[in-house]
């Protein structure tokens, strides 16, 4: 049997960096066969259409130019 841990988006720079550690002192722990992280690590909101006419979203950008 195979030990696996699954991390998910941490969202990086916005990820809380308390629950990070913990997951990293679990993965020390734990000691797993093989690690896997899905999903994006870094939060880049600048290109997406959740934050559409806030400042640093593209369309703010565009008019700055």
């Amino acid at each position: 049997m195979k030990r696996i841990v699954v991390i998910p988006d941490m969202q990086i720079p916005y990820h809380d960096s308390r629950a990070v550690k913990a997951v990293m002192n679990f993965v020390s722990d734990y000691e797993p066969d093989e690690l896997f992280c899905v999903g994006d690590e870094a939060d880049s909101p600048e290109p997406s259409r959740w934050n559409k006419g806030l400042a640093g979203s593209s369309q703010e950008l565009s008019r700055r130019v």
